[in-house]
């Protein structure tokens, strides 16, 4: 019995689990996800550094939202940041890893909604 809950609460979590973006804007690539479904962006993330990742608000709101971020303390520390797709389209999330007004970085990612 506790194997069977075992084995349907994997398969509940990865099936609810959404697609990872995971080109930036460098590679030349672009995203690809389906209108209607979540999606999320994974960064690594240490706050011992005193260095985080922030997203930056010029994104087109119509084509997608953000819903969420949430940081994982396992492994070195990573952030999700959470995303839906609304209406077919595109644009790029920008994030930027700063520590108080000291930039680091930026990672843009473009976005096309289908």
């Amino acid at each position: 019995m506790n194997l069977t809950v075992l084995l349907l609460s994997i398969l509940l979590f990865t099936a609810c689990s959404s697609p990872l973006v995971q080109h930036d804007k460098s590679s030349g690539k672009t995203n690809e996800v389906k209108k209607g479904k979540p999606f999320h962006i994974n960064l690594p993330e240490n706050h011992s550094t005193g260095y985080l990742w922030s997203l930056s608000q010029d994104y087109k709101p119509e084509t997608i939202r953000y819903v969420n971020s949430v940081y994982h303390s396992t492994n070195g520390g990573n952030v999700d940041y959470n995303f839906e797709a609304l209406k077919a389209g595109k644009t790029e999330i920008n994030l930027v890893l700063r520590k108080h007004t000291d930039t680091s970085e930026i990672k843009s990612f473009v976005i096309e909604v289908k």
